[in-house]
């Protein structure tokens, strides 16, 4: 009984000497990658105002992410340091901000906006703010495949604040009524000209032996007030 269990027990050891050196062999087999790029897109982006009260819903218009576009292009660093896994580093401008429109609601033919005391139509009216940032992700890089490749980025981002403008065209009546009580700003809270997010991205690289195409779908979610 104890020849058998030393025989096992030399075999056992037998067999992870072998895949330990398969492992290590494989890993000095495997080519790390560094890669460097330039990459441009479509940027939609909204806001959320987490202040506001159900008094001041009447005072804020609708967003959606398809009426407020943008731009974004910049480079982008991928070092792969083992089978499946890199990092990639990225340097990119982006224009975001948010864009309300004021259309009738209920079937009515006026969008009333106010508080109780004075109202006025904005209907038709498009509130409009454009803010530039300077975006650096750090991101993990998991992709499956070999000259194929779908992946997935996750990581930080810190974005600066480059400029911003308002393409808002709204008369003196109307800009009183914003200015009574206006939703979108909260006085005790200061605001910050560098934001922090979480940015993740699905994409699909067709690697080839020197070039690298890619098609990436990014999402961001920055936790920092900005108006």
């Amino acid at each position: 009984m104890q020849n058998k269990i030393c025989f096992i027990f030399k075999l056992l050891l037998l067999w992870l000497f072998g895949v330990s050196t398969a492992s290590a062999q494989a890993r000095k087999n495997f080519l790390q990658e560094v890669s460097v790029g330039a990459f441009g897109g479509v940027n939609m982006s909204q806001v959320r105002f987490l202040h506001n009260s159900t008094a001041y819903s009447t005072m804020i218009g609708d967003q959606s992410l398809f009426n407020k576009r943008g731009g974004t292009f910049g480079v982008s660093a991928r070092y792969i340091s083992q089978d499946h896994f890199g990092v990639i580093f990225d340097l990119s401008y982006t224009s975001k901000g948010y864009r309300e429109i004021f259309r009738p609601r209920n079937g009515e033919d006026v969008r009333l906006v106010g508080l109780k005391e004075k109202r006025v139509d904005f209907n038709g009216v498009d509130l409009d703010r454009t803010i530039s940032y300077l975006d650096i992700p750090i991101l993990a890089h998991i992709y499956f495949g070999s000259k194929s490749r779908f992946y997935v980025n996750i990581g930080p981002q810190m974005s600066f604040k480059l400029s911003e403008k308002d393409k808002s065209i709204i008369n003196e009546t109307q800009k009183e009524i914003l200015t009574m009580a206006d939703p979108r700003i909260n006085q005790s809270i200061a605001t910050d000209k560098v934001d922090f997010a979480l940015h993740a991205a699905l994409g699909y690289d067709l690697h080839l032996e020197k070039v690298s195409a890619m098609l990436e779908l990014r999402w961001a979610y920055g936790v920092h007030d900005l108006y």
